[in-house]
């Protein structure tokens, strides 16, 4: 795991540049007292640094290993926020992405699996503790981490997709009533 003190944090690209900002903003995750994912919290911040639109870009990957150790120990809705984003990551890799630079790959590909680990415990455990929202949205998204943590990226892709298209055809369906 890439050290938070490592000088190649400034070496490393997130969407908005280079991610020597990055450790910072994962030190203060880590000292949250609760993890929640609002428009004003240090998970957005981060999320919107290292998975903008689906952008991911080589923090990303230097990240995931850290977010992993944060959500060790953390209530399993903690723990949700933090996979999920996870297999966002994972989800969006693809051969238009940057690869995953060769120094950090072993670490975030055991991340990785202990984040899929993770899933199938939440999946597990009862939905109250885990679930954020609408279930069946809560569970799309996280059969969409495992599948990118299997190594299925489209249909992570498209479970993420599906999601998006549900609710605009809701919204639709409402402006026709």
């Amino acid at each position: 795991m890439l050290s938070l003190d490592s000088p190649r944090w400034q070496q490393l690209a997130h969407v908005y540049g280079a991610a020597g900002d990055i450790p910072e903003k994962l030190r203060r995750l880590d000292s949250e007292a609760l993890i929640d994912w609002t428009p004003e919290s240090i998970l957005e911040e981060i999320g919107a640094a290292i998975y903008h639109q689906g952008d991911t870009d080589t923090a990303s990957y230097a990240a995931v290993p850290h977010l992993m150790r944060i959500a060790e120990g953390r209530l399993p809705a903690e723990q949700m926020w933090l996979v999920l984003l996870c297999g966002w990551i994972e989800g969006a890799r693809s051969s238009q992405r940057p690869a995953v630079p060769e120094d950090l790959s072993e670490a975030c590909h055991e991340a990785l699996t202990k984040a899929r680990g993770m899933a199938m415990e939440l999946l597990n455990s009862p939905r109250g503790s885990w679930a954020k929202g609408e279930y069946a949205v809560d569970l799309t998204y996280l059969f969409g981490a495992i599948a990118a943590f299997d190594g299925e990226h489209q249909l992570a892709q498209d479970l993420a997709i599906f999601e998006i298209l549900k609710d605009c055809y809701e919204t639709a369906m409402k402006k026709e009533i």
